[in-house]
């Protein structure tokens, strides 16, 4: 959804079987021009949905999983883990 206007500029529908992470680079790619910020429920709190995000140059606010834990601390000059 564009923030500014509110207009929907991308959707997926699938069935049941297809879990929301499945479909988050489909949902990305089919916006056209920039994205600056991507926002998403727990069910997006994977390193790939946050990789997809950085690599477009958007700001990830997605909130984290119910069952959520610090992978790598903030302070931390290594890289994050990508191992979820």
């Amino acid at each position: 959804m564009n923030e500014a206007t509110g207009e929907i500029v991308t959707a997926v529908v699938t069935t049941n079987d297809v879990s929301d992470d499945q479909v988050f680079c489909d949902l990305l790619d089919g916006v056209e021009g920039e994205i600056t910020q991507v926002s998403a429920d727990g069910a997006y709190d994977l390193y790939k949905c946050y990789e997809k995000a950085r690599q477009l140059g958007a700001k990830a606010t997605i909130s984290p999983r119910k069952n959520a834990v610090i992978g790598q601390h903030g302070n931390c000059k290594s890289r994050p883990q990508t191992t979820r």
